[in-house]
């Protein structure tokens, strides 16, 4: 998962928070709460691991062994996150359906996530080829149907229906998320002519 975010390093500011051995979890959990929150912003937020349904408290996510995160308790900061610029979140996880209608009624536009458990060779397959969709400036739904349509290809005999389990949750009228360029490839655009059609 790292190397596959890794492919957007040249377009993008990435923080990794993660569990490590020797590591207080009441630490990490202010760590990863802090960095949500941060006063910069962050246009994605992209969680991998594992997570759970809990409707009474809107999800949860596994930050560490026998440590879980509920939604309930990220959403001040969640809600900070969005004030400052938070578009896209992906759940790469399993049962993500109480995660992402706790995002979307907070307000956040567009959330990915996966409805049922999946098996982590799944979930691994299906990053590497959503960031490179996304490396590619794909919008995050052409994103995630050329990601699904990969999986279809790679694990109908292995995992059949692997392919159905990514969804993409959004508001009707918010504009897809995409990265964009950055440097020298954010100037060809303007200097190009238009195309003859228009």
């Amino acid at each position: 998962e790292l190397a596959a975010i890794a492919t957007l390093k040249r377009l993008a500011d990435i923080r990794v928070i993660g569990w490590q051995p020797g590591i207080d979890t009441d630490e990490l959990k202010q760590t990863i709460c802090t960095a949500i929150a941060a006063s910069a912003g962050w246009d994605m937020l992209l969680f991998f691991g594992h997570s759970n349904e809990a409707n009474a408290v809107g999800g949860q996510i596994a930050i560490a062994p026998h440590t879980t995160l509920s939604l309930r308790e990220l959403t001040p900061y969640l809600q900070k996150a969005k004030n400052n610029g938070l578009k896209f979140a992906l759940f790469n996880s399993c049962k993500g359906l109480d995660i992402a209608a706790s995002l979307i009624d907070l307000g956040l536009n567009q959330v990915a996530v996966m409805r049922e458990p999946i098996h982590n060779r799944v979930a691994q397959s299906f990053l590497i080829q959503f960031m490179q969709s996304l490396a590619r400036f794909d919008d995050v739904h052409s994103a995630l149907q050329k990601a699904t349509q990969a999986l279809r290809s790679e694990s109908n005999l292995t995992y059949p229906s692997a392919h159905l389990v990514p969804s993409l949750f959004r508001h009707r009228d918010a504009v897809l998320f995409q990265l964009q360029p950055v440097g020298v490839r954010a100037n060809v655009k303007t200097l190009l002519p238009p195309p003859r059609w228009q």
